[in-house]
């Protein structure tokens, strides 16, 4: 193990994460802490030579420059004590699963975004996985990097991989893509199997490059131990559509998906919540994770959703920046079984506060 790591403070860790897969009764969750903003991925240096570029092809993107930056956020890791264990992870600003659709990739600091390659589905070029696609080659060119620099001492993991209708929106643009579930059905599910196919054929593939870490790997995106390969999902654009669109046209991929592996997490934003029953009756989804969106401030109807997520038995992931009074709210009406919370703070003063709330003794 890394001297900024202990084996010993690694070892407790792991024993935490997985009374939280258990749904152990425990004194207090899983916390996590993220300090400075939502994620550290905006502030890479490794990516400082791509924002001139306007559109970026793999060929602008270094993985060796990225090394520095996960050396400090291990540091961080030690120093802040919390109980996540960080992963390295290829760029994460960078839209994989749409670059590997086909989009054009383009940006303006601090923003990476992907164009669209057709103004509606039935021009959506063929889609399919290829281990020989320049950005797949890329993407397995950081794991390899990362795997030759940190060896066993620190842990790799997924980047953030899009979702089926993400990526649709992507590949037509947002509204195109709404519009195409009424006035182009059959060719929009061909699409959306076709991303599908795509997802699970690099997820197995990307698999097979990322090694195991003290018997198991890392949730990617959420730093929790897992004992199996696990899988992380997200179904943004989910926001934009209707429970029974849902339904028809994304809930057959989705279950798929999280077929590949029993240690899986869907990630939600608080603007899906109108869905979330369709993850709940999905009995291969293992956890629900709900991000609290800049300006929501209903906390009841959010209280009330993470209720419902236990009351059927699902691991609970929670992120978003709360206030000390939003903690102590969440601390009376969740249980801290199978809960992990992730609080986006911006000092360090801040981030000990928000530590002390949540470990002292639940309920």
């Amino acid at each position: 193990m890394s001297s900024l790591v202990s084996k010993q403070s690694i070892d407790k860790k792991i024993e935490k994460h997985k009374a939280f897969w258990n749904k152990t009764p425990v004194q207090s969750p899983l916390v996590g802490i993220f300090l400075g903003s939502w994620t550290f991925f905006k502030d890479n240096r490794g990516g400082d030579n791509i924002w001139q570029s306007k559109k970026i092809s793999p060929d602008d993107i270094h993985p060796e420059r990225f090394i520095e930056d996960y050396e400090e956020l291990f540091q961080t890791e030690e120093d802040i004590g919390d109980d996540l264990i960080r992963a390295a992870q290829p760029f994460a600003s960078i839209p994989w699963m749409e670059a590997m659709a086909g989009c054009e990739i383009c940006c303006s600091r601090p923003n990476v975004w992907s164009e669209p390659v057709a103004k509606s589905v039935a021009e959506v070029p063929e889609i399919k996985f290829d281990p020989n696609n320049s950005w797949v080659c890329k993407y397995i060119e950081f794991l390899k990097i990362f795997r030759e620099c940190f060896g066993d001492k620190h842990p790799l993991a997924a980047s953030i991989l899009r979702g089926p209708s993400d990526v649709l929106a992507a590949l037509v643009g947002d509204e195109a893509s709404v519009y195409a579930y009424v006035d182009h059905p059959e060719q929009t599910k061909k699409v959306l199997a076709d991303i599908t196919n795509l997802f699970c054929g690099f997820i197995k593939y990307q698999w097979e490059h990322t090694p195991a870490f003290c018997g198991g790997y890392i949730l990617p995106q959420n730093e929790i131990w897992v004992s199996k390969k696990p899988l992380r999902f997200q179904e943004d654009a989910s926001a934009l559509i209707s429970p029974s669109i849902y339904e028809e046209f994304l809930l057959p991929g989705d279950k798929k998906i999280v077929s590949l592996s029993k240690y899986n997490m869907i990630h939600l934003h608080t603007t899906s919540l109108h869905l979330l029953d369709y993850f709940l009756n999905n009995e291969n989804v293992g956890i629900i994770q709900i991000s609290k969106d800049d300006g929501f401030e209903d906390m009841n109807k959010l209280i009330q959703s993470l209720q419902k997520i236990q009351t059927r038995v699902k691991c609970l992931i929670l992120r978003g920046v709360f206030s000390a009074e939003e903690l102590l709210l969440i601390r009376r009406n969740v249980s801290p079984a199978g809960f992990c919370i992730h609080s986006v703070v911006k000092t360090r003063l801040q981030a000990d506060e928000h530590i002390g709330i949540l470990k002292t003794k639940w309920q």
